[in-house]
């Protein structure tokens, strides 16, 4: 029998072999990347949207109490504050803010308008910033007005998406919120 100047390793691979395997996982990465940042932005936004949904019902909970919505503005009587959510978290309709308040860009809501009739604000993701909700109970949200609009919505570019109305969940129970018409003083 002949023996082959060249031996192969059985446990060995060749070069072509391995650019193979690697070619192969590079694909499988590349397909892989625009999924896995989709479902990263589609959690961020789910658990924004149940954050949206505890402050709406705090809101409206707040004015079957109350009679009306906080005023804009943390320097007025009972005025809504961006940072804290006082009123709410002061009256008891939203016991633990820092739940909703970690998860918003700067810690605080963006913005925030009401009148006797209604209320809009503004929620921007803390990590996720392309990530920005509505929730309004308002005709007079600045990018729509004299349109009513009620409940939570996606804002993309100036056009509301609205979203489906999920509910709060585990949130509302760790912000501590109490049910709808329940007495927050």
């Amino acid at each position: 029998m002949v023996r082959s100047l060249r031996r192969r390793n059985e446990w060995g691979v060749t070069l072509a072999e391995l650019v193979i395997v690697g070619s192969v996982v590079a694909a499988v990465v590349l397909l892989a990347l625009p999924v896995a940042k989709q479902a990263a932005q589609w959690r961020s936004q789910r658990r924004l949207s149940r954050a949206a949904a505890v402050l709406f019902e705090a809101l409206e909970a707040y004015h079957s109490d109350r009679g009306s919505f906080p005023p804009p503005g943390a320097n007025q009587p009972d005025g809504f504050n961006l940072r804290t959510l006082e009123p709410l978290s002061t009256h008891g309709y939203l016991r633990r803010p820092q739940e909703l308040l970690s998860l918003l860009r700067g810690r605080r809501v963006s913005a925030y308008d009401s009148d006797e009739d209604g209320f809009w604000l503004l929620l921007v993701d803390a990590h996720r910033p392309e990530i920005q909700i509505v929730v309004a109970s308002t005709d007079r949200f600045p990018l729509q007005p004299e349109s009513w609009i009620e409940g939570i919505y996606r804002l993309e570019g100036s056009r509301l998406v609205r979203l489906r109305a999920e509910p709060a969940g585990p949130l509302a129970v760790a912000a501590g919120l109490p049910a709808r018409g329940a007495s927050g003083g």
